[in-house]
C-alpha cells in the first residue's frame, strides 16, 4: 500500500477530498484497520481524535466492513468470494434499478399534483421538481454529552439535493445541470457531493 510504504521510509503522506469528511477518511481508515488491525468504527474513532468531523458515509462504512472480513486483504480473489461484498454489489444494483425507475418526467401529472410545493425554473418558470424528489440532508453540530466524538444532526437549510429526473442531461461522471431552456440550476456528480453547510458547519451524509 502507497501510505504503508512511504510511512515506513519515514515519509509524509498527505489524504484528502473535496470537503475532507468522508472519501478521504475512508482510505485512511482502511490504513488503520490494515495496520492495527482493528474495525472500521475503532479506526473512524482513531481519525477523530485528531480530526473530529471525520465522518464516512453509510457505503464507505460497509466497504470497510466488507476489508475487516476479508481479514484486510484487498486482492478481488478474496473480495469477490466474501458474502458481504456480494450481498452489498445486489443492493447497489437494486438501488440503481429503483432510482431509474422513480424518475420523473417533468410533465408526468404525477410531479404536477404530488405536492403543493413546486420548484421552478427562475427563468422560463417550467416545473422541474416537487418535494417528494428532495433528498433531505443533515449538518453536523457538537453533540452536547462528550463534545466533539458524536455528533447530532439538524435539517441543513443551505441547498438542495434531489433524485435524478429524466429532463436530466448526466452523461459524464460530474457537472452542470441545466434547464431546458438553458439556464444553469446547479451541479451533480455521481462520484457523491458534499453540501457547503450552514454558517461554517458542514453537512453529513448527503450525496
Amino acid at each position: 500500500m502507497y501510505i504503508r510504504t512511504n510511512i515506513e521510509s519515514n515519509g509524509r503522506v498527505l489524504v484528502h477530498c473535496e470537503a475532507g469528511i468522508s472519501r478521504s477518511v475512508f482510505v485512511v481508515a482502511a490504513y488503520l484497520m490494515q495496520k492495527l488491525q482493528c474495525s472500521p468504527i475503532k479506526a473512524v474513532e482513531y481519525i477523530q481524535r485528531i480530526r473530529p468531523i471525520a465522518h464516512p458515509n453509510d457505503g464507505f462504512m460497509r466497504q470497510l466492513q466488507i476489508f475487516e472480513s476479508c481479514h484486510f486483504n484487498a486482492d478481488m480473489q478474496v473480495i469477490s468470494q466474501c458474502s458481504l461484498y456480494i450481498n452489498w454489489l445486489l443492493d447497489i444494483s437494486s438501488n440503481i434499478a429503483s432510482s431509474a425507475r422513480y424518475a420523473v418526467d417533468k410533465n408526468s401529472p404525477d410531479l404536477v399534483n404530488f405536492s403543493n410545493i413546486e420548484y421552478r425554473c427562475r427563468k422560463c418558470r417550467k416545473i422541474l421538481f416537487n418535494d417528494r424528489h428532495i433528498m433531505r440532508h443533515k449538518v453536523l453540530i457538537p453533540g452536547k454529552a462528550t463534545g466533539d466524538r458524536i455528533m447530532e444532526a439538524e435539517d441543513c437549510s443551505f441547498g438542495y439535493f434531489i433524485s435524478p429526473m429524466k429532463w436530466m442531461a448526466l452523461n459524464e461522471h460530474r457537472g452542470k445541470i441545466f434547464c431546458s431552456c438553458n439556464e444553469k440550476l446547479g451541479h451533480y456528480d455521481w462520484g457523491g457531493r458534499v453540501c457547503e453547510g450552514m454558517n461554517g458547519r458542514p453537512c453529513g451524509r448527503a450525496g
